[in-house]
């Protein structure tokens, strides 16, 4: 009995070390400022915010309770929330009021300055797709999936893409660009998506838009089909 007790806890321990040794460790999702500190809001323009997968002691400058987030004229903070509008999940502008000169905190920290601009924002074209590449290799140790666009003429101000389902109405997933390029789709073992993220499949139609660092979307793409990678 004290025999096969001893073998159990052995194989217990044998889990519980197995667990702690694991290449992925805890990630995340924890928000992040995509719209650069000195750009200038012209109307209609906003914070654009994203929520990605990070280790879960990653120092976040401001409280990451989005539910206490307020503009703020400096003095006083808003006493209802931001107008917020979601661009793709995990991906959202928030819009500033007529008198804002700060997004806080629920603790008074600031999260964005707000400057102002009058000029006048210019429409971004529709994206020029050079690619769209899904992989998903079973034959590994650690199954992933990654889709990523590859663009051409990339806007200046552009920050990210958003992928669309066919019909153009509905944002399924994003990713932050990388010169010419980004990953619309990326999930492991470790690494958490956003509620409702898609997994475009392949054979699929999507439709791609540039987002802009003021969470401006541009003309949608025409209809591109997912393409999936051979697995070797």
């Amino acid at each position: 009995m004290k025999h096969a007790l001893a073998i159990v806890l052995g194989l217990l321990m044998l889990e519980a070390a197995a667990a702690s040794a694991s290449p992925c460790p805890q990630i995340v999702l924890q928000p992040k400022v995509m719209t650069p500190a000195t750009r200038a809001l012209a109307p209609g323009e906003g914070v654009v915010v994203s929520w990605l997968g990070y280790w879960n002691k990653t120092a976040v400058p401001f409280d990451v309770d989005r539910a206490k987030w307020r503009f703020s004229n400096g003095a006083t903070p808003a006493s209802t929330p931001p107008s917020e509008t979601v661009l793709a999940p995990g991906l959202s502008v928030f819009l500033p009021d007529a008198t804002a000169t700060v997004f806080e905190d629920g603790k008074r920290a600031a999260i964005f300055r707000v400057t102002r601009s009058t000029a006048a924002a210019r429409e971004l074209p529709a994206p020029r797709i050079v690619s769209l590449r899904r992989t998903a290799p079973t034959k590994v140790k650690y199954p992933s999936v990654n889709t990523v666009v590859t663009v051409r003429d990339v806007p200046a101000t552009a920050i990210a893409l958003v992928a669309y389902a066919k019909d153009g109405k509905t944002a399924g997933s994003w990713g932050e660009l990388a010169d010419s390029a980004a990953t619309i789709y990326s999930q492991s073992s470790c690494v958490p998506s956003s509620p409702n993220t898609r997994d475009w499949q392949p054979g699929e139609l999507i439709r791609i838009a540039w987002i802009d660092a003021a969470g401006r979307v541009s003309k949608l793409s025409a209809p591109v089909k997912v393409v999936a990678v051979p697995e070797r």
